[in-house]
């Protein structure tokens, strides 16, 4: 599933591709390493910000191996949060899922 909530304008050009790619790669890790049923993808636009939410009902893991990972997909999420001034919070149980959101602001000067 996925929907766009209160979205009235369209994202800066700059963002697209980042968005995008973040998206994939966690789509990917739900299927791939979740083995998830159900991935439920929100995509809002709020005042200042744009917040993508990625939920999904797998395995779940314990997220304080996200410190130590040397995951590539993992690593380039975080790159390209980052690049968009961003932030990123994980939540998961394992045997319930996994819910990820992550928050960047709509104007931002790109270095």
């Amino acid at each position: 599933m996925f929907s766009f909530l209160y979205f009235t304008n369209q994202l800066p050009p700059e963002s697209q591709l980042l968005v995008y790619r973040i998206i994939q790669e966690l789509v990917n890790n739900a299927v791939k390493h979740a083995t998830a049923h159900q991935i439920i993808i929100q995509f809002i636009e709020n005042e200042s910000d744009y917040v993508i939410i990625v939920e999904d009902d797998g395995k779940g893991f314990d997220i304080n191996t996200l410190h130590h990972s040397h995951s590539a997909g993992f690593h380039n999420i975080r790159s390209r949060v980052e690049f968009l001034k961003g932030i990123m919070q994980v939540e998961s149980q394992i045997n319930i899922g996994t819910n990820i959101e992550i928050k960047f602001p709509k104007s931002t000067d790109y270095d």
